[in-house]
């Protein structure tokens, strides 16, 4: 389904939900769509070819030392290989992304994670860093994600809960390893919205979907033989200064006091808060 529909279809065969993105602020997340430039695809599994490297692909971008802080080295493939950069400025983006924040946006990280085979997954969580600037993040499918190979999970409405997944599994209310465990959690710390649902974001090569900071996720073990891996871009407004936080959500931490690197990819920063940086030459995505 294309992000620019303006009706709201049932879910595609298969699929447990779609959410349209009038549902975004609601819902914390939308999709999934289609992107319309199919080309993106086959560019960006040639990109993640050319570069193989077991497990997340954060370290490669070291090559580029555009940051000289190795904390930051998985944030910034949006500063270092074009081809991350051409993807997460694609018009139809932008426009979800705007109709979301607005006319002016940042884009402050472009990453991309390979999930191996066998590989454990991630436990739930709430991207603090994306929460604490209100920010919009994307996921893309360069191969099938199924519930086999680590589609993410989510609860929908969780972002809306100021309820610490950290602090709750340390008092033994939850296991974060547990998609049981976290809808029992959402269930007993907010009964007016149970029972609570397990969204699970299958998508074929080609599909994204959106999710807000805050929102509950978490992305099981890949039980398949193949790697399954993805993009993903993150957008906010400039009015907003970025940082890297600890991922402890209970006693949230900034471990990076200066502004990530970001590049203006819409409209204008009258703000200056976050350090701008120019968009990677072409050159610099090639292997």
């Amino acid at each position: 389904m294309s992000s620019t529909s303006a009706a709201v279809l049932p879910p595609p065969s298969g699929r447990q939900r779609f959410a349209p993105l009038s549902a975004f602020n609601t819902l914390g997340f939308a999709g999934p769509f289609t992107l319309r430039d199919t080309a993106q695809v086959e560019t960006l599994r040639r990109f993640i070819e050319s570069h193989r490297d077991p497990g997340v692909l954060g370290r490669i971008l070291s090559k580029a030392r555009l940051t000289g802080d190795r904390r930051l080295q998985q944030v910034d493939g949006h500063l270092a290989f074009r081809p991350l950069y051409d993807f997460a400025v694609q018009p139809q983006l932008l426009d979800d992304v705007e109709s979301i924040l607005g006319p002016d946006i940042l884009l402050w990280k472009g990453r991309i994670i390979v999930r191996q085979p066998g590989s454990s997954g991630q436990d739930w969580h709430v991207d603090f860093d994306n929460k604490m600037v209100g920010g919009v993040h994307i996921t893309f499918a360069v191969a099938p994600m199924t519930s086999d190979n680590g589609a993410l999970q989510l609860i929908p409405g969780t972002h809306r809960y100021e309820v610490s997944l950290h602090e709750s599994q340390r008092n033994g209310a939850c296991d974060l390893r547990d998609a049981a465990s976290m809808l029992a959690l959402a269930d007993a710390t907010h009964p007016e919205n149970a029972p609570h649902e397990l969204v699970t974001m299958e998508l074929e090569p080609g599909e994204y979907f959106l999710t807000k900071g805050g929102l509950w996720h978490g992305v099981p073990p890949n039980h398949t033989v193949a790697p399954r891996p993805a993009v993903l871009s993150r957008y906010m407004t400039p009015d907003v200064e970025s940082h890297i936080w600890s991922h402890d959500d209970s006693a949230p931490v900034v471990v990076s006091k200066r502004s990530l690197p970001c590049i203006l990819v819409r409209g204008e920063d009258s703000f200056r808060l976050n350090r701008l940086h120019a968009p990677p030459r072409p050159a610099a995505g090639r292997a």
